[in-house]
């Protein structure tokens, strides 16, 4: 079976829809212990999903057969859309997903807000890339009136703090650390999201908050970049 062909969100076979990050670990093992095949769904799919927790202790539901018969994503990036996707659609916000740049097709954005005159873009960043990579993305979003947000997974968002703190010490202050120096850079918004044991959103600078209070943060643009940091104002 393989790890990566997996949805947070399954359906039981009563239609009940369900979410592996909703369960507490006690919970978890218990289900892996009492079900029986067939019991669960795929959602993307309707294949036969089983439930599991990957090595670094994060609860998904896999496909039995190893595969599904829709364009594959990980639980974690498709379960972060469908929660934006939710959260707007209850207060009958324009989001759409997969917009892209159809005149000259450079950019192409996992949530796209239309709020108040703004023009929102959220990057849902789970595998790592360049920091260049980041720049130069936010860069063709700031291009086109549009502001971007990017709510990483853990581990990217550490990597991608780290990378760029070492970037900027060596080019910007001859490789010694500056005192005050800002964890953050004011053209990047970055968050990540912890699933495990809650859902919530965090960051540099003791950033912790609800999922939810985190996007309405952005509708009305109170997440702010300020000492050094992206924080909810």
């Amino acid at each position: 079976m393989n790890e990566t062909d997996t949805s947070k969100a399954i359906k039981k076979l009563d239609g009940e829809e369900i979410h592996a990050f909703r369960f507490s670990e006690e919970e978890w093992v218990n289900l892996k212990k009492n079900y029986h095949v067939g019991d669960f769904l795929m959602t993307c799919c309707s294949g036969i999903a089983i439930p599991k927790t990957s090595e670094n202790g994060l609860q998904f539901f896999a496909h039995l057969a190893g595969e599904c018969g829709s364009a594959p994503e990980t639980i974690w990036h498709r379960s972060a859309k469908e929660m934006i996707q939710n959260f707007c659609d209850q207060r009958c916000i324009v989001c759409k997903t997969e917009e892209s740049d159809v005149s000259n097709r450079k950019w192409r954005a996992d949530i796209m807000i239309n709020h108040n005159g703004r023009k929102i873009a959220i990057e849902i960043q789970h595998s790592y890339q360049h920091r260049d990579d980041f720049f130069r993305r936010q860069l063709r979003y700031k291009d086109d009136g549009i502001i971007g947000y990017w709510l990483l997974r853990k581990d990217v968002y550490r990597t991608l703090v780290s990378t760029e703190q070492k970037h900027r010490i060596r080019t910007e202050h001859g490789g010694k650390l500056p005192q005050n120096f800002a964890i953050c850079r004011p053209e990047l918004p970055i968050a990540f999201l912890e699933t495990d044991p809650n859902v919530c959103v965090m960051g540099a600078g003791q950033l912790k908050t609800s999922f939810e209070s985190w996007i309405t943060s952005i509708l009305e643009n109170r997440f702010i970049f300020d000492e050094g940091v992206w924080k909810i104002a």
